[in-house]
């Protein structure tokens, strides 16, 4: 049987003596960078979608005005 490429092997015990505990600040950091990416996202996907919007709300309100007039009242 051929060894899977993606398998990295048995763990290397040297390794895991250096590991060690993250500290809370790392963790806010990473929280912090996470939040912004976050809001930066939501603002760009708002920026590009609104224009679409607004043109599409414009065109149909031109729509029911032309429709408005277009239709007589019966006396």
């Amino acid at each position: 049987m051929t060894p899977d490429p993606l398998d990295p092997g048995p763990p290397i015990e040297v390794l895991k003596e250096l590991q060690s505990e993250t500290s809370a600040r790392f963790g806010r950091l990473v929280r912090g960078r996470i939040h912004r990416r976050a809001a930066s996202s939501q603002l760009t996907s708002y920026s590009w979608h609104m224009p679409k919007s607004t043109l599409l709300e414009m065109a149909r309100m031109l729509a029911h005005f032309f429709q408005s007039f277009g239709t007589r009242k019966e006396p």
